[in-house]
């Protein structure tokens, strides 16, 4: 099922919003995107105020499609993250199953293989949301 098929309503949000927030809190991250692979945002937390979401989501989308190009140069079928390393900010991305993503901007104050680790942990609890919420899509286009 595509992005744009999905149907959010407040209790799925609010349990992709709890997953988010508790992995912001327990990583001490700036901020985390829950996006589809298109770039949309679905849920964010943390302090983006001063970025540019759309546009952090936009080049997050393209250089995961990049990285899965070189997965498959380098006979990989895909890589299920990739990580960009600043002298002040770091990058995550990371698959949260087959059609989202995951974008977390974190500086010297989170770790990295905490990060990694932890960015796992949410995207059980990510994944669980999200089936709900296409179960429920599904079901509400069946009924049409």
């Amino acid at each position: 099922m595509r992005l744009d098929d999905l149907i959010l309503d407040q209790e799925d949000a609010g349990l992709l919003d709890q997953c988010l927030a508790r992995f912001v809190e327990d990583t001490g991250v700036r901020f985390s995107v829950l996006m589809g692979r298109d770039g949309t945002a679905i849920a964010k937390q943390g302090d983006w105020t001063k970025i540019a979401i759309d546009s952090l989501s936009a080049l997050s989308v393209g250089a995961f499609a990049s990285s899965e190009a070189l997965a498959h140069l380098a006979g990989e079928e895909a890589f299920n993250s990739i990580y960009h390393q600043g002298v002040r900010s770091h990058v995550y991305i990371s698959m949260v199953g087959e059609s989202h993503l995951l974008l977390t901007v974190f500086d010297y104050n989170a770790s990295a293989p905490l990060v990694r680790l932890q960015a796992r942990v949410a995207t059980e609890s990510i994944i669980a949301a999200l089936a709900r919420a296409y179960a429920r899509t599904r079901a509400a286009r069946a009924s049409e």
